[in-house]
Formats: structure tokens, sequence, C-alpha cells
């Protein structure tokens, strides 16, 4: 087998180192036949045996540059010639006249410095400042320490940081959406303009615009003052006597004999029952009577029927009779007025009656009547079934001021 020794690698410089052998070697090295060293390039040199190209590997060893080794056994006479090729130095040459490939150990330096470390040729380098890996934390996601690195974030909420969205609504109720300037804007101009609740100090405050795009506060005004205009701007008034009615209940008649009107206010100058509608749970005829609650005795007077109402009259009884129907249903009303109820004497009163049954034996009247207290006013009235139970109708309580 005859092989190249070496590759092509351009111009070379050789030595060709022959020797005699005087018998038994199994290796060369020193000086031949001319004094000549023997010095070669490892995998640049070709030994021939004789005339005939010994293969390297199989044939002999040469791997120090000064020695050829593990050769068979030489007889007396045979003829070595060791050809030493050595690449030679080109002080400048065109980098366009560089052709091929030239591997690290055609060249003079095979290494290069960086940061003062040797760096070989066609491998490879770590440098300072170099990306080894990347780790991401909390709010960015991805990395690693090979191959094409992601990294991202993740959305934001509650429970952890990332990104968010924009929003310019002032009404979400989002929490994962945060305000943008326009938002905030919009919401600092509806708060400054909304009325502060510092303005009201006092449960009952009224807040009322003292001028245009400028509110202000009323204070609560006094018991049963009203609301007045005067100067163009709300305030509070207290009415002259007779000044208004105010309703103080109004109730349905239920299943029983007998209704109580109690706890009256002392605040009112008179007062006003009007009943409508009364009818008896039985049927037949019904009485309605008008009774003092209070200890004391109520009496009346009247240009009608006197006789059959003065029963009633100063006989110490504290309620008397204001009408009655051989009916079951009266369809009319009674207005019954006591007059100054609070006095700590005498009270008057009046009622009339309107619409009456026909069976009543009236279609209605006024008649006067008066009521003794106990040296107090009148705190407690009671409505009374002579006969029979009510359970329809209404009655109502009025103060007058």
């Amino acid at each position: 087998m005859i092989d190249q020794y070496p590759p092509a690698n351009g111009v070379l410089t050789s030595l060709i180192w022959r020797k005699t052998a005087a018998g038994g070697e199994t290796s060369l090295s020193g000086y031949d036949n001319a004094s000549q060293a023997l010095s070669y390039t490892p995998g640049q040199e070709q030994v021939y045996l004789n005339g005939i190209l010994l293969v390297r590997g199989d044939d002999y060893t040469a791997t120090n540059g000064t020695s050829i080794t593990g050769l068979a056994a030489l007889a007396a006479s045979d003829f070595i010639q060791i050809n030493c090729y050595n690449n030679f130095s080109v002080a400048t040459t065109p980098a366009t006249s560089i052709t091929g490939t030239i591997a690290n150990n055609q060249l003079a330096n095979s290494a290069i410095t960086i940061n003062g470390s040797a760096i070989s040729l066609g491998g490879s380098v770590t440098l300072a400042g170099d990306i080894e890996s990347v780790t991401a934390t909390s709010p960015l996601t991805g990395g690693g320490s090979t191959g094409a690195l992601t990294v991202g974030i993740q959305e934001a909420s509650t429970s952890q940081r990332g990104s968010v969205q924009l929003s310019d609504s002032t009404s979400t109720t989002s929490s994962v959406l945060a305000a943008t300037p326009t938002a905030v804007k919009s919401a600092y101009d509806l708060a400054n303009g909304a009325i502060p609740k510092t303005l009201t100090t006092t449960t009952g405050d009224i807040i009322y615009a003292s001028a245009a795009n400028t509110p202000a506060r009323l204070g609560i005004g006094s018991t049963d003052q009203v609301l007045k205009v005067s100067g163009g701007i709300p305030s509070w008034a207290t009415l002259s006597s007779g000044g208004f009615t105010q309703l103080v209940s109004a109730t349905s008649f239920g299943n029983v004999s007998s209704v109580t009107m109690s706890n009256i206010s002392q605040d009112y100058k008179d007062l006003r029952i009007i009943v409508k509608g009364w009818s008896n749970a039985g049927g037949g005829n019904i009485r309605l009577q008008l009774q003092n609650t209070d200890t004391g005795y109520m009496g009346m007077w009247a240009d009608y029927r006197l006789t059959w109402y003065g029963t009633r009259t100063n006989s110490g009884l504290n309620y008397f009779r204001l009408g009655d129907s051989l009916f079951s249903t009266v369809t009319g009303t009674y207005i019954i007025n006591i007059l100054d109820y609070t006095s700590s004497t005498l009270k008057h009163g009046n009622f009339s009656a309107t619409g009456l049954d026909a069976g009543s034996g009236a279609d209605g009247g006024t008649f006067g009547f008066f009521c003794k207290g106990s040296n107090a006013g009148l705190t407690s009235i009671t409505l009374i079934s002579e006969n029979g139970n009510y359970d329809a109708g209404t009655y109502e309580l009025w103060g007058i001021k």
C-alpha cells in the first residue's frame, strides 16, 4: 500500500535523511551517513526501506519528531531514507491569494489570546460577560440555560405581580385593570362636582343652592316648624295658630267593640276626629259613642232631639252617643271637633254628621258637647259601640295648630 505523505500543504521545505543499517536495528535516530540529524514533523515524514515506502502506524511509529520506532529488525546493509517535510513561513501573503483550508497545525500560532487566555483556534471560548443562562422570577416567565430562550411576563392579579391592561372606564369593578390618566381625570371631575358629606353636620339638615353651583346647608328646624322661602332661599318658620292641620293617625276598624286613640300629643290647639263607613259585624242596628278615656265625663247639648241625647248629659258617665243606625252599615261621615283639648278645665266641642243611613232617623246635623277632664289636657279618646262590634270603616285623628 502506498500512502501520500503529507497531504498537500502548499510550498514545503524538506530534509532527506539517509542511513545504511548495521543490522538488527528496530529504531532510527541521530545522524545519517551525511551527518544530518533526524528531525521531522510528525505526520509529515516518509520512510523508505530499500526504496519501498513504509506505512506509518503499520510498519513504524513516528511521534516525537526525532526518532522512528516500531521497525522490524533491519538486516545489515539495508538502506533507510526518510523524507522530512516542513511548512515554511510566508512573511506576507495577500488574503486574496489564500485558497482552501488551512489546518491549525499548519499555522505558526494555532491559538489566539483573549483577555490574557490562550484560545485554541477552532475550539470554543467563554468570554467575560457572555450570558450562560437566564433565570426568570415572578413576574417574568420562561428562561433556561440552553437553546433559544424565551422570556415573558405573567398577567397581574390581586395575588401576583405582572402585566396589566389599561382601561379608561370609571365604572368597571374589575380588579385586574389599571386606570389610565383619562379614567383618573374623569373620577376626579366626578368627585370635584359632588357635594361633600361634611357639609351636613346634624340629622335632618337640608342642602340647597345658595347661588348657581353653590351648595349650602340649612340646619334642621324646630318641632312643627315649616319650610318657607325668604329672599329667594329656603328657611324655617313657625306658623301661627290655625296655620295647618296634621294627620296624626289613620286606622281601619277591626272586629272589635271599641278603638282607643291614646298618648295624644299636647302640641296642637284643637283635635279633629273623622269617622267613615262604620258597620256592625253581626248585623242589626249599631251605635257610635264618644268616650273620654281620661277620668271625668262628657256631656252634650243640642237644638235637635235634645231629650234623646240629653240622657247622657251630667249623668256621671264619661261617654255619650253620637248616633245610631237601625241598619248594619252607615254610609255617612262623622266629623268631631274638640276645641282647646289641652285645657285643664272644661273642653268644648262639636260634631256633625252627613249622609246618615235613613234608619237612623236623621240625615245629618250639628251638635255641641263638653268634656270635663281631671284638671289636665285630653290624652285619650275612645270610640265605643253600644251594640255589637265594628268590622268596617276608618277613623282618623288630626291635630290642628
